[in-house]
């Protein structure tokens, strides 16, 4: 195939550069870990409105024979200085079939004499690129992506002979613009909408990776219970957090009330399918060694002594109490592991320039500081029941995979015994003492960010005076918080569009939604409809990328 350069036309328009035997142009993805970095130097790209890409490569001169054509753009406009075209500084554009199989992987397509163009319906003119290359016979693109694309950051490079206005690469995932923030309400392990909504707002393709470039989503909590696959929904979430962090987008994964209880052993909304999600081929043997531990701590406790499996008959119950999968369970959400290691390194509230997203919401009427006191406080009182629970269990106060509220319970019975004996440790009394009064800490209480509803469901004249002054005192615009399933399973706003109640019913037989934020204005979006844009009453929602405020949430 013949490869004209394109130069100046005040000499000679038609100067032209054929590669070598040994020419080979490869296409240099930055950014991309699972391309192949090659010898030939990336020197410039453009991309026009409808996401096609146009590569320009200085040839090299390796690998014979492997040079092939990846597409070429006409239009008006000037060329690149003469010098561009000597043979020495040749530019040539082309790729490897390594590059085109990750080109396949994103939709797009390559038309060469080897691979026929397929069929594609009539699209709005383009914006005209510089006339830089030509080539015998029809013209040839890949267009990766249907939309304008906002992937590649404007930059001028100053090469030898070259002074060209262009486009750098920063990525090859879905379109992100800058400032774009998402926020999706809870889940409760409906993984089927879940990620139904994370591809339909380009954040995930169909093999559930990230293509969100550096866009922001913002997951305000309850991913576990109630649904099926708890443990899929937060592996996909923990998945996305690291691919993101790659992409220079983030994601950003709350505290609900539902993931504290997952940690503290409240096990009242687990479904049985949940647990059978935690199974393995060794669950029968841990179920069993389970069992073996038990008799062995309720014969040392008369408190628990009657509730020993003694016949046949009560072993069965117990066996029925905890399923397959439940110990499993418990341990992935303890301090040390997968999932619980991996909450406890989150908060639950945080600020992305004026907006601020939680769970529940914010008390106007409880006294607080501010938010890095609030994540503080929930962090510490999570970790002082760890702390407590491993204590008792060593004491073998309680069972260490008991449900809280037995814990409580076998508590209870302890504490009663200390008082009529005078001669226990301080140190058991004091740990009984912390821990019978779990019920009043603020980590559970209704006014915590992980329990409120009053912005949900109070009276906006009851609360409207301290919303507005909480907004003013911390400084910012907007609250978006979930807990509590809005009327018709649509993404509501209250207190004049400054607080957004995203949780529209997933796996309550609602509907799929996330929260867009991007350029000052509030968009709902729904799989099975039309998004349509509400503008914030006041002001306008900062973008993450300008703004220096940024507070709580993981800072990786």
């Amino acid at each position: 195939m013949r490869w004209d350069c394109c130069v100046q036309p005040t000499a000679d328009t038609s100067k032209t550069a054929k590669p070598t035997a040994n020419n080979r142009c490869d296409l240099f993805m930055d950014d991309f870990s699972f391309v192949s970095r090659t010898q030939s130097r990336f020197d410039a790209a453009i991309l026009d409105s409808w996401g096609s890409i146009n590569i320009y490569r200085r040839a090299s001169a390796h690998n014979a024979g492997h040079a092939r054509e990846l597409f070429y753009r006409s239009g008006s406009g000037a060329c690149p200085p003469e010098a561009a075209c000597q043979p020495e500084n040749n530019l040539m554009i082309g790729q490897t079939m390594s590059d085109y199989r990750i080109l396949e992987k994103l939709g797009g397509w390559m038309a060469s004499s080897t691979k026929p163009r397929p069929q594609t319906a009539p699209r709005a003119p383009r914006v005209p690129l510089p006339q830089c290359l030509k080539s015998q016979g029809e013209g040839h693109k890949v267009p990766l992506l249907g939309v304008p694309s906002p992937l590649l950051k404007p930059r001028t490079i100053h090469l030898p002979g070259i002074c060209v206005s262009l486009l750098m690469i920063v990525t090859l995932a879905a379109p992100a613009l800058e400032g774009r923030i998402v926020a999706i309400g809870d889940v409760h392990g409906d993984l089927t909408d879940f990620a139904s909504i994370l591809r339909h707002t380009g954040l995930i393709n169909d093999k559930s990776n990230w293509i969100g470039g550096g866009t922001v989503l913002v997951q305000v909590g309850d991913v576990v219970d109630r649904g099926p696959k708890s443990r899929e929904c937060l592996n996909l979430l923990m998945a996305l957090e690291r691919q993101a962090r790659r992409q220079k987008g983030k994601v950003i994964a709350l505290l609900g009330n539902h993931e504290v209880m997952a940690m503290m052993g409240d096990l009242r909304y687990v479904s049985p399918e949940d647990y059978r999600g935690f199974v393995t081929e060794q669950s029968e043997k841990v179920r069993e060694e389970a069992y073996q531990d038990y008799l062995d701590f309720a014969s040392h406790h008369s408190p628990a002594r009657a509730a020993v499996p003694a016949d046949q008959m009560a072993r069965e119950k117990w066996l029925l109490e905890h399923p397959l999968g439940f110990f499993e369970r418990r341990d992935a959400f303890s301090p040390q592991g997968v999932y619980g290691h991996w909450l406890r390194e989150h908060d639950a509230v945080v600020e992305i320039g004026d907006v601020l997203y939680v769970h529940g919401g914010l008390n106007p009427n409880t006294p607080f500081g501010d938010i890095q006191k609030l994540n503080q406080e929930i962090r510490s009182e999570l970790a002082a029941f760890d702390s407590l629970w491993q204590s008792l269990s060593k004491k073998k106060v309680i069972w260490r995979y008991m449900r809280i509220e037995e814990a409580l319970r076998q508590a209870e019975v302890e504490w009663k015994a200390v008082q009529a004996d005078g001669q226990v440790a301080p140190e058991l009394k004091n740990d009984l003492q912390k821990f019978l009064g779990f019920s009043a800490w603020f980590v559970n209480s209704p006014d915590s960010p992980l329990w409120y509803r009053g912005l949900a469901l109070e009276p906006e004249e009851t609360l409207k005076a301290g919303v507005d002054a909480m907004l003013e005192r911390l400084k910012i615009g907007y609250i978006v918080c979930g807990h509590t399933v809005q009327p018709d399973f649509e993404v509501n706003h209250r207190f004049g569009n400054r607080v957004w109640l995203i949780d529209t019913g997933m796996v309550f037989g609602g509907r799929a939604s996330a929260l867009e934020i991007r350029n000052g204005a509030f968009t709902p979006d729904y799989t099975d409809k039309q998004p349509q844009t509400s503008l914030p009453a006041t002001g306008s929602a900062t973008s993450p990328v300008d703004s220096n405020r940024y507070t709580g949430g993981p800072q990786q």
